[in-house]
């Protein structure tokens, strides 16, 4: 406590709240540091928290979110320091504005001596149960609303009032809110000087001396704040996937990325069906899409005809090809349903013709309803069981769609107009006669979702969706 230039300013008891605890403290306030102790006799303390005052910050507002058990918010200030925040509330007004210009003057002095300062943070924005990392520049001089405004801003998303910037670390078992009043670049190198030991401990025992090995281990992450209706779900849930968009399109430029697409079909697309049972990405993603299909899908106006917005769409489908995880469910119904039109073009061959293309062409060519019907039974049963499943699923979907036709305008001759291209593989066809192979090809998907009932067993799909739609909801 003999530092040479560190002088004595003030002392006295505070009380310090957070959440619903009280804790009386006694502080001692000098030029360069902060004592806070806790009064075990007269004169006799046990020191609590020493805290050199270019760590602290300090706000006059949100104290309801810092602390429940405030009384009267004209004896209150906010004091914080990494990785804490308390309210301070005193006797009186004035006793309180006493220790607030005391607090304001000791810290802009000592911080006049500091020459500005960067140091890199990594962060992250959330959505859903994916996350996407970024590192960062960030000043001595920049709060913690500074830097979730600059996250935004860098997703192209300027407005912050659904985010909430946390402090995050010990892989994830810790994290702390930030209210805006924070300095992110003092809580990273409080964070990074506590673990100079633990690392150095390691690099003995190790040899390891990756120090930005070492900081991956704390970051800020960006997450959505909780809301209570519907509609700010999906609010919050389409701004994420919107952030998270603008971030992978300047990431890329900013790499200099020369790629269009990924290589086609890497993981997802120009795949067989049966695949499924042996790849776990391939069928938990085709089930995702139909899980989105169906439960936001069924009543969106012009659903497979209308065209989703065709960078997003790029986007999805480079992800998918790359192998990473997609949520449909941020997104657009347009953009699954146009997913799953490009996955049936894409199959190495038709879902439904399998080898029997020339007997689908004819099956309505000149035929009573019921040998129609016999005949399209006959030909699915040769299909291999991931092809029939994965029909059952198309057609549920189907039936659903035209269930609710009145709203979205689409009913069963739409939706062969739309699917029957993709459904069929047109472009594979040998028929020179486009005209005519495009009817056909809308007649025979027609008949076959005006029939679905009859041709398949939809029972495993309806019980799958609603098993997995309450699990969301318990969720």
């Amino acid at each position: 406590m003999n530092k040479p230039n560190r002088k004595y300013i003030k002392e006295g008891r505070i009380s310090f709240s957070a959440g619903t605890q009280v804790q009386e403290r006694y502080v001692f306030l000098f030029s360069d540091i902060v004592l806070i102790a806790k009064e075990k006799a007269l004169n006799t303390y046990c020191l609590k928290e020493k805290i050199p005052l270019r760590e602290l910050w300090i706000s006059e507002n949100d104290f309801d979110l810092v602390s429940d058990a405030v009384r009267r918010l004209d004896c209150c200030f906010i004091l914080g320091w990494p990785t804490k925040n308390f309210a301070l509330e005193f006797s009186s007004a004035t006793e309180k504005n006493s220790w607030l210009e005391a607090f304001e003057a000791a810290i802009s002095q000592e911080r006049s001596k500091e020459q500005p300062n960067t140091l890199s943070i990594m962060t992250r924005i959330h959505f859903g149960n994916d996350f996407q990392p970024r590192e960062m520049v960030v000043s001595n001089a920049q709060t913690s609303s500074d830097i979730l405004q600059k996250i935004c801003n860098d997703f192209g998303c300027p407005k912050t009032d659904i985010c909430q910037l946390y402090f995050d670390h010990s892989q994830g078992l810790f994290s702390m809110p930030l209210y805006g009043f924070e300095i992110p670049y003092v809580i990273q190198a409080s964070y990074a000087k506590s673990n100079i030991q633990v690392d150095a401990d390691e690099q003995a025992e190790t040899g390891n001396s990756d120090q930005k090995a070492a900081n991956m281990n704390c970051f800020f992450a960006v997450k959505l704040k909780n809301g209570s209706t519907p509609v700010n779900c999906r609010r919050r849930e389409n701004y994420a996937c919107h952030m998270v968009y603008e971030w992978r399109k300047k990431t890329r430029r900013a790499n200099n990325s020369t790629d269009k697409e990924a290589p086609t079909g890497a993981k997802f697309f120009g795949r067989p069906l049966s695949d499924m049972s042996k790849d776990d990405y391939l069928l938990r993603h085709i089930e995702r899409l139909f899980s989105h299909l169906l439960s936001e899908g069924v009543k969106m106006p012009g659903i497979f005809r209308k065209p989703p917005k065709q960078s997003t769409f790029q986007e999805i489908k480079n992800m998918l090809s790359n192998g990473s995880e997609v949520l449909f469910e941020y997104f657009s119904p347009c953009v699954s349903a146009s997913v799953l039109k490009e996955f049936l073009r894409r199959l190495p061959e038709s879902a439904i013709c399998g080898k029997s293309r020339a007997e689908w062409l004819t099956i309505c060519t000149g035929n009573a309803s019921s040998k129609r019907l016999e005949k399209a039974k006959r030909l699915l049963s040769r299909l291999p069981d991931s092809n029939t499943l994965f029909l059952e699923y198309l057609m549920y979907l189907c039936q659903r769609i035209v269930e609710n036709s009145d709203i979205n305008q689409m009913d069963s001759h739409s939706l062969s107009i739309c699917l029957g291209p993709s459904l069929f593989q047109s472009s594979k066809l040998d028929s020179t006669a486009e005209d005519l192979q495009a009817r056909k090809v809308a007649e025979i998907t027609e008949f076959i979702i005006k029939n679905a009932a009859s041709l398949f067993d939809t029972s495993f799909v309806i019980k799958n969706h609603h098993k997995n739609q309450l699990s969301c909801d318990d969720y």
